[in-house]
């Protein structure tokens, strides 16, 4: 096993061992705080149940979706300020004036304008999760090279080539950074969306259910685990991509040696 991977496992096992003890401390009660090993059993049982998984595929299409589309919209308006100084300098104020808003704070505006559905929860994580985008790739533009552009101009490339073989691979690493902090936010707007905004399932539905309807304790500690694995799990798939795309990257490199 890589010593790493070793490390991670034993870090997980001392918490779960240390929740363990103190659940069963007598400083909690089990229907308010279940006991860790009541939780990680319930995770079973809830990762082997259709009605559960179903439940969790419709969180899963919304924030796979509002991802997606925070990626391309993100990038897409980082390049043009990037590249344009009069775009950098005129959306400045309305950027400063929008990016505070809670996504969270928006659902009830949302719901009006939406509706309920589908569209709420995709539109508000696209506008959550855009804007790591967005700064990543225009402070990727603002630190390029400038050797590289004066040479593309110089040899008369044309316009996609030279974002192709100029921009694309100076900012690929942006790129990447912002999407594996894109995803969590994402999800954690999906589920709010399904929690506050009036959605008829998804996995923040299940949660408020088995929470306000059953009153069961170790179903809403083993939902809300459940969603961290999601979080996790992304995040380790975006980065064995990101070793995979950018291996050519001085960074990679240098990490891919050190590990060897």
């Amino acid at each position: 096993m890589d010593r790493h991977l070793a490390l991670r496992v034993l870090g997980v096992g001392v918490v779960l061992l240390a929740a363990e003890a103190f659940t069963r401390s007598g400083l909690t009660q089990p229907q308010y705080v279940p006991y860790a090993s009541t939780v990680l059993e319930r995770i079973g049982q809830l990762l082997t149940s259709t009605e559960f998984l179903a439940q969790l595929w419709v969180t899963i299409k919304a924030w796979l979706a509002g991802l997606a589309l925070a990626t391309i919209v993100g990038t897409a308006l980082g390049f043009a300020i990037g590249l344009s100084v009069f775009a950098r300098r005129s959306s400045q104020s309305l950027f400063d004036l929008v990016r505070p808003i809670p996504s969270v704070a928006l659902i009830p505006l949302g719901v009006l304008v939406l509706g309920q559905g589908l569209g709420l929860k995709i539109t508000l994580a696209v506008y959550g999760a855009a804007w790591p985008m967005l700064y990543n790739v225009a402070a990727a533009m603002r630190e390029m090279d400038k050797v590289q552009i004066e040479t593309a101009d110089i040899f008369r490339i044309g316009a996609l080539r030279k974002f192709t073989r100029v921009f694309l691979p100076s900012t690929l690493p942006y790129i990447s950074t912002g999407i594996r902090v894109a995803s969590p936010i994402a999800l954690i707007i999906v589920i709010s969306v399904e929690m506050l905004g009036g959605a008829r399932a998804g996995l923040g539905v299940w949660l408020l259910e088995v929470n306000e309807g059953a009153g069961r304790a170790d179903l809403v500690f083993a939902g809300t685990a459940i969603a961290g694995l999601l979080g996790a799990l992304s995040n380790w798939l975006l980065a064995v991509a990101e070793r995979r795309v950018l291996r050519w990257h001085p960074a990679h490199r240098k990490a891919a040696a050190a590990r060897a």
